[in-house]
């Protein structure tokens, strides 16, 4: 159901949920949009880490991204709230 609220094929849909394709900045609006929260809540965990944590292993993760996902974050980073 979501795959045609948010107009792309179920095997994409199925793809972004397994983690073997990504969605683009405009696909993740539409699916927060569809399920009506904020498209920071896509990326919650189950857990509470310090923001002094969250802040080194982010550090940590922008090592180790090529440059197509360093933009691919930073468009992300650019549209919360």
């Amino acid at each position: 159901m979501l795959s045609e609220k948010i107009d792309i094929s179920p095997r994409q849909m199925v793809k972004i949920e397994m983690g073997q394709a990504y969605p683009s900045l405009e696909t993740l609006k539409k699916i927060a949009s569809a399920l009506n929260v904020p498209i920071q809540s896509l990326f919650e965990n189950d857990y509470y880490e310090s923001p002094e944590i969250l802040k080194e292993k982010i550090r940590q993760k922008l090592e180790s991204l090529d440059e197509k996902n360093i933009r691919f974050l930073y468009l992300v980073a650019a549209n919360l709230d």
